[in-house]
């Protein structure tokens, strides 16, 4: 919540460009723990001769995101600080939730998020997907 009353703080000023940086840095960092946090499972899940699914979140293409309501139902994440909004927008805004799927028969996939994603003229669809 930091970086966001940072952020609101240089649009007040008048500081477009620093606060639109900040707020590019802090999707940036997210995204990336959420990554690092995706690689750690599936090194877990390697070392158990499991699979790892793609990583998906409520929002992307057709998953609503009022299906954050089942995330937030099994964990703990007032503890952490998160919470959903009426809209089951997170607060802090710059966080992240997502589900993927380890098991020993896991069906091995392709084409990552995009292949679940109903935007096929999306300007950050993959390549192939």
């Amino acid at each position: 919540s930091g970086l966001e009353s940072r952020v609101s703080e240089l649009n007040s000023q008048g500081s477009y460009v620093a606060s639109t940086f900040l707020d590019s840095a802090g999707s940036v960092a997210v995204e990336s723990v959420a990554d690092w946090l995706n690689f750690r499972l599936c090194q877990w899940a390697f070392k158990r001769n499991m699979k790892l699914g793609t990583r998906l979140s409520p929002g992307y293409g057709q998953w609503s995101v009022i299906e954050q309501r089942g995330i937030f139902g099994l964990l703990p994440a007032d503890r952490i600080g998160v919470a959903l909004n009426e809209q089951c927008m997170m607060t802090p805004v710059k966080s992240i939730s997502f589900c993927v799927g380890i098991g020993e028969h896991l069906e091995a996939l392709s084409g990552g998020q995009c292949r679940y994603c109903s935007l096929e003229e999306c300007a950050y669809r993959r390549e192939g997907t």
